[in-house]
């Protein structure tokens, strides 16, 4: 089966179109003529807050592509900057960067809720569908069992505010 340019890097079978929508959104990203996830580390790179990026790269292609795009990485402005995180944003967030198991905690329940939906973006954004499962199907069975659990104070206590009631049916559904 063969993969256009941005199906390559998001794995089996890609889902969404974030990163059409960001190549739409953000027009800057696209006119430095890079690969999708090249195009999205000089955005990372641009954030001074950050010391390190650790990429996920399947072949010497990847890594190839990396190092050119550190060579020739520029600052992004910051309305780009704004765009990016909006187009982000738009496309609903099912994992969040900050967690820190509060929302676990706030729920009353075992279940590690900020896994479970960061695997169902592994499975669903990313493309590492049997990844997902493998790792899905590794965790204690209490760490996957979100029956109980308060969802809407588990949404309220996530610094990114995750739909969890929208999302755990999902990671059922695609991982179980």
């Amino acid at each position: 089966m063969a993969h256009d340019e941005s199906n390559r890097w998001l794995g089996d079978k890609p889902q969404g179109n974030l990163l059409d929508d960001v190549v739409r959104r953000v027009p800057v990203l696209a006119e430095r003529q890079l690969p999708p996830y090249q195009r999205l580390l000089h955005a990372i790179w641009t954030d001074e807050r950050l010391s390190a990026v650790c990429t996920t790269r399947r072949n010497t292609d990847h890594i190839r592509e990396n190092t050119d795009a550190a060579r020739r990485f520029e600052p992004l402005e910051e309305a780009a900057i704004h765009q990016l995180r909006d187009a982000t944003l738009a496309h609903g967030s099912r994992l969040c960067a900050d967690c820190d198991g509060r929302c676990s905690i706030a729920a009353g329940t075992q279940a590690d809720l900020g896994t479970l939906t960061r695997f169902l973006t592994d499975h669903e954004h990313h493309g590492d569908r049997s990844e997902a499962r493998r790792l899905y199907a590794e965790l204690p069975p209490e760490a996957r069992d979100w029956s109980g659990a308060d969802l809407e104070a588990a949404r309220s206590a996530c610094p990114n505010r995750l739909d969890f009631a929208r999302l755990l049916p999902q990671v059922e559904r695609h991982l179980a």
